[in-house]
């Protein structure tokens, strides 16, 4: 197929260009920028320019639009004018670029080569190889997976607690207008700075780099779209062949930050690991389509586990989340609509984002905040965890000044309710107001050195409760009905075990990467022997 003029044109940027090594072992190496001739270079400035300064320009426009009208530019007679004027030389100076782009496109031999390589895996998703060797503008790249291609689906019903829109009712508009802007303006920039466009160009060169060390490392790349018609940028990388004592027989599916993508995110912790990892980026970030909220998110995650179990081939039982920050809700909504998964791992992750936005707003909002939440950002992870009925560790940072209600004070972390919330169902007889509160106590110190001497006045005896805890069967049933007959110091002791089997402490702030050494395996009930009964 010969590329049209078109094609040349609106085609997409290239950004590296890769090759096959020639050892043995097939890898993709390289990784060298993709060479523009001077006609490109020329037309890609003029177009780059224009572009930062409509983002720079969407994200000013309540000061430039106060500024025009203080000037008098929109009021005054023929300014106008002007300004239309102005707007349709920009206008015509970008046709002139897109074209003197597409020219200088044309004449590059490894442009065309590359638009060849495009159009045969549009055209035939089994030659797709080939196109794994450029790194390029990824709105261009052709779809791979659909998540209606997937017989894998959930048997878990998801209850959908958004107030009940009536549109008939003519009184609520205004506050739901309120709320819609209000949530689009402030609150998804806020929650996800990650999809605000400003920072994507200012995280491009980093971004960038990292997609090249993954494709290096031989990740697959692709184009996942989800149920609500968003394209999923997603990245791969296979360890089921390596020497690593099984490990890579699990894969670990990662979700990142609020303000960071799969590129500069958590998937080195799990590759580290020598785990399979599979990284994704929300919806609006770096890569993939739509905006993030409560609903994206959900589809996103869901058609990324499709993807893993009907294309990567691997079963859900041998599939772990890890999540890091607001990750954790995406992550958590995977576990419990996949309740045979075999572990959910949460990093710095909270219990529902609803104190932390009224913590973070004046006081006479909170009623308008609770109901942009409810609506629209519903990150509610512990609902999540605590109809999850499998095996659950959460990694706290001492020193978190995000996801605390006051910053870097261990017993505001939002992970404490996070981990109660789960205790508390899975172990009502254990958790009881002392249990609790002695917990509390333990999550409140500081440091290492106060935890160690809590642990010592408590008399831990891991082989004890261990023993204590010990079950018929491997899949509990949650809530269990284990320790009403103990006693009060008993539970106490109990409860403090399991808080610390079911969470890490790190010394660190937020954004500090995790080292390998914390991505365990959850901590899971043994079995009852024989001798034990």
């Amino acid at each position: 197929m010969i590329p049209t003029l078109k094609a040349y044109i609106l085609g997409p940027r290239i950004y590296r260009i890769f090759r096959w090594s020639t050892s043995l072992l097939r890898r993709k190496v390289g990784g060298d920028e993709y060479t523009k001739n001077l006609l490109e270079s020329v037309g890609e400035t003029v177009i780059n320019s224009v572009n930062y300064a409509c983002t720079f320009s969407y994200y000013c426009s309540p000061v430039i639009l106060y500024y025009m009208h203080q000037k008098g530019l929109i009021t005054s007679p023929g300014q106008p004018t002007y300004i239309v004027k102005f707007l349709l030389t920009v206008w015509m100076g970008v046709i002139c670029a897109y074209v003197l782009r597409g020219f200088g496109r044309f004449i590059n031999p490894e442009y065309r080569t590359f638009l060849g390589v495009l159009q045969a895996a549009q055209k035939n998703r089994d030659n797709r190889e080939d196109i794994q060797l450029y790194d390029f503008e990824f709105h261009a790249w052709p779809r791979d997976f659909h998540w209606s291609e997937s017989d894998v689906k959930s048997d878990v019903v998801y209850e959908d607690l958004r107030d009940k829109t009536n549109i008939y009712d003519v009184l609520s508009w205004p506050s739901q207008m309120i709320q819609y802007f209000l949530m689009h303006g402030l609150g998804r920039p806020m929650a996800y700075p990650g999809s605000v466009k400003l920072l994507q160009l200012a995280m491009g060169p980093a971004i960038l780099d990292g997609r090249t060390s993954l494709i290096e490392k031989n990740g697959l790349r692709a184009k996942l779209v989800s149920e609500d018609g968003n394209e999923i940028d997603t990245m791969f990388i296979d360890r089921r062949g390596d020497k690593n004592l099984g490990v890579g027989n699990t894969l670990i599916i990662t979700c990142e930050g609020n303000a960071a993508y799969y590129e500069v995110g958590c998937m080195g912790t799990p590759m580290k690991a020598g785990y399979s990892t599979l990284g994704w980026n929300h919806p609006g970030f770096f890569g993939s389509s739509g905006s993030p909220n409560a609903e994206s998110e959900k589809y996103a995650v869901d058609v990324v586990i499709r993807y893993a179990v009907t294309r990567l081939g691997f079963p859900v039982e041998n599939i772990m989340m890890f999540a890091w920050s607001i990750g954790g809700y995406p992550a958590s909504y995977a576990a419990m609509m996949y309740p045979s998964m075999k572990g959910l791992v949460l990093d710095a992750t909270f219990d529902n984002i609803t104190e932390l936005a009224l913590n973070r707003m004046p006081g006479f909002a909170d009623g308008l905040v609770r109901q942009i939440v409810r609506n629209y950002l519903d990150l509610d992870v512990a609902r999540h965890c605590i109809n999850f009925p499998g095996p659950i560790r959460l990694i706290r940072r001492q020193r978190d000044e995000i996801i605390s209600v006051e910053p870097g004070v261990p017993d505001t972390n939002r992970g404490n309710t996070l981990l109660l919330s789960i205790l508390q169902h899975r172990y009502p007889k254990i958790f009881i107001k002392e249990s609790v509160e002695f917990v509390k106590k333990f999550l409140g110190v500081f440091d290492v050195r106060g935890q160690a001497e809590i642990i010592r006045v408590s008399n831990q005896d891991a082989s004890l409760n261990e023993a204590r805890l010990a079950l018929d069967t491997d899949t509990p049933t949650f809530p269990l009905d284990i320790g009403e007959e103990w006693t009060v110091d008993v539970k106490k002791s109990t409860a403090l075990y399991l808080s610390r089997m079911h969470m890490d402490h790190f010394d660190a702030t937020h954004c500090m990467p995790l080292p390998s050494m914390y991505l365990k395996l959850p901590w899971q009930h043994k079995i009852k022997t024989l001798k034990e009964d």
